[in-house]
């Protein structure tokens, strides 16, 4: 499939999609090179959703693999989903955020990121 797209933009989806398979077979790898190909490829558009779903992938792999790295790729993707408005991949990012302080058992992060749980829900169900 890779090959036979010349679309870049399709190409990027696909690279995003091998990285999510990847990445749920533990392979994290082969996750972080296709979520760095399609990186490379992402930037050079301005495809919001996309963006946020490849930096998903990249926050899932970074909490797998145990990689600080988690932080500023959370931090990114909330601040754009904010902007954006994609609240939905806004609370995505808190969740993984929630797990990340949980496992290091960083309790007052881990409640600081349910209350931004609670309060990205509330602003979904239209009661802020």
């Amino acid at each position: 499939m890779c090959q036979e797209t010349k679309d870049e933009h399709n190409l990027a989806v696909v690279y995003i999609s091998y990285g999510e398979v990847y990445y749920q077979t533990k392979d994290y790898e082969k996750a972080l090179e296709f979520t760095n190909k399609a990186t490379d490829l992402v930037k050079n558009f301005h495809f919001t959703y996309e963006y946020l779903q490849l930096l998903l992938v990249k926050a899932h792999i970074s909490l797998g693999i145990h990689s600080e790295h988690i932080l500023n790729i959370c931090q990114e993707a909330i601040q754009l989903a904010e902007k954006t408005k994609l609240y939905n991949k806004k609370k995505d990012f808190h969740m993984v955020l929630a797990k990340y302080y949980d496992r290091c058992g960083n309790k007052e992060h881990f409640l600081r990121e349910t209350e931004n749980l609670f309060r990205v829900e509330r602003l979904l169900q239209g009661e802020e």
